[in-house]
């Protein structure tokens, strides 16, 4: 792990024997402030709070995680990433954080980025990238969703992992930014389309060649047959009222296939 320049020897030590020390208590799978101050001889909280907070505390983090992700990955037979996004709420009374808006109810806090990795079984691997910002940002937010794709995709390249990887990604990313990467061939990719889009042939070069040729992705899907066919029970609120008491109602997926 690597330390902040400038701190001296002793400052060093104190925090190696208190990051040493940090165990998981068995009885609550955590651990608590106050056991990391008694286990690093009442080190001053003020002192690890200031070393978590820089920059090579969080590239670490970030490091190790994607490290140990690869490595359980290494075993699957098959590897699905899934790229999602969440926000979080993050309290600032003073307003010097740099937060932003991260809903319609005015709350702020950060916007985050994730891929996670999960092997054949649904067992979550880790997370391979992780990318946050506060807005407004200075560049398109589905920038920075091809930004963490491409990112993970050139780490399972490089550990060989690429050739068994199907990304995931929800309707959200039905963009520009993202149809992009559905040329790189070195994985595949699901994504859930939310857009009525044209197609056309890959000979096609131009943009005024494309409008003479395209036609609907749904048109062009009518004449493949299915290759697989499946009853699904899905769940839909009964009433606005009582949303959480949901029925089930039977509906048949149907499974296309096209180069």
């Amino acid at each position: 792990m690597t330390l902040p320049t400038g701190w001296g020897c002793k400052e060093q030590q104190k925090v190696i024997q208190m990051v040493s020390s940090m165990e998981l208590s068995q009885s609550v799978k955590q651990t608590k402030c106050s056991e990391v101050v008694e286990k690093s001889c009442g080190y001053c909280r003020k002192t690890i709070h200031r070393f978590m907070q820089t920059d090579d505390f969080s590239d670490n983090i970030a490091f190790y995680a994607e490290q140990l992700t690869v490595q359980n990955a290494e075993t699957a037979k098959h590897i699905y990433c899934a790229v999602d996004g969440t926000s979080l709420n993050i309290t600032d009374r003073t307003g010097n954080k740099g937060l932003g808006m991260i809903n319609d109810s005015h709350a702020k806090g950060i916007i985050v980025q994730n891929s996670v990795v999960f092997d054949e079984n649904k067992v979550p691997c880790g997370v391979l990238k992780q990318s946050y910002w506060a807005r407004p940002s200075e560049q398109c937010e589905s920038l920075y969703w091809k930004s963490i794709v491409e990112d993970s995709i050139e780490t399972l390249v490089k550990r060989g992992l690429a050739s068994r990887t199907t990304f995931l990604f929800d309707r959200g990313y039905d963009c520009p930014n993202i149809i992009d990467i559905l040329r790189d061939h070195r994985v595949k990719i699901i994504l859930r389309g939310v857009q009525t889009r044209c197609v056309c042939d890959e000979s096609v070069t131009t943009a005024k060649q494309a409008r003479k040729v395209q036609k609907p992705v749904t048109e062009y899907l009518e004449d493949i047959n299915y290759i697989a066919t499946k009853e699904v029970l899905v769940p839909v609120p009964e009433n606005a009222n009582k949303s959480f008491e949901l029925k089930k109602r039977p509906c048949v997926l149907h499974l296309k296939q096209a180069n």
